[in-house]
């Protein structure tokens, strides 16, 4: 499952439904109320976390490797932030 591609499809289906209450007849009230829907104003931005709360597995970026997604946020972190600890 990608949580990602979920979260948008669950927003699509959210949006159409609030959508489908709106009847506004002037056009530029409509385009307004539009764009902020089409705009995310309902619904915020995914956010991501850390959880501090876990084993220390030291620089050893091997330790994610079983799981492609997180392996591939662990290498960009490690890019980021160098003296990163990564956990398990």
């Amino acid at each position: 499952m990608n949580i990602f591609k979920f979260r948008d499809q669950l927003i699509d289906e959210y949006r159409s439904y609030v959508a489908s209450f709106i009847n506004i007849a002037d056009p530029l009230i409509f385009w307004k109320v539009d764009g902020a829907l089409y705009g995310g104003a309902l619904w915020p931005e995914p956010l991501l976390q850390l959880n501090p709360i876990s084993l220390p597995a030291g620089h050893d970026r091997r330790a994610s490797s079983r799981d492609p997604a997180s392996f591939r946020v662990h290498q960009i972190l490690g890019k980021q932030i160098p003296h990163l600890n990564f956990l398990r």
